[in-house]
Parts: structure tokens; C-alpha cells; sequence
């Protein structure tokens, strides 16, 4: 796996669909919900995040950064951007 490669996997966490109460116990514990979507025509789990207490990081392409104000937000184009709010989130 990548993020094992990358010496990231004790850090980072990749979910499919967790639900229930892993979703919930995963929101209230993160440092950062990250969502670089292309095109996510709302982005419902970024409001959870926000919901659960969790700061976000979102694309500006996505239709939630429209309606949310305190969020992160990057061109999901711009990965040197992205990797920078990264950085100054998760230490």
C-alpha cells in the first residue's frame, strides 16, 4: 500500500463507508477531514466532519465550499497548496 510506502499509514487513516458509530468515533478523533474532490456536486460528508467537530479541508471545486465559511479550501488541482494545509493541520 502507498501510504505504507509513504510512512504515513500510522497517521492517516483511508475509509470506504464507515458507518455508525466508527463513523462517528472517526469524526470526533480526527485532526483534519480532507475531501480534494474533482466535482462533488454537495459534499454531505464534509458537513459531518463539521457536525462532529472535525476541521475540513475541501476543494473549491466541490458544491459545499460554496455554503461553508471556516473550512479549508484548495484547487484540487494544487497538490504543493494542498500538501502545505496538510502540513500545518496534522502536527
Amino acid at each position: 500500500m502507498l501510504a505504507a510506502e509513504l510512512g504515513i499509514s500510522q497517521t492517516c487513516h483511508f475509509y470506504s463507508f464507515p458507518a455508525g458509530q466508527k463513523l462517528a468515533d472517526s469524526l470526533c478523533h480526527a485532526d483534519l477531514f480532507v475531501m480534494p474532490s474533482i466535482s462533488e456536486p454537495f459534499g454531505l460528508t464534509a458537513l459531518e466532519a463539521i457536525g462532529y467537530g472535525a476541521p475540513v479541508l475541501v476543494s473549491k471545486q466541490s458544491g459545499v465550499a460554496e455554503v461553508i465559511r471556516n473550512a479549508l479550501k484548495v484547487n484540487f488541482w494544487d497538490t504543493h497548496e494542498l500538501a502545505i494545509k496538510l502540513s500545518c493541520c496534522t502536527k
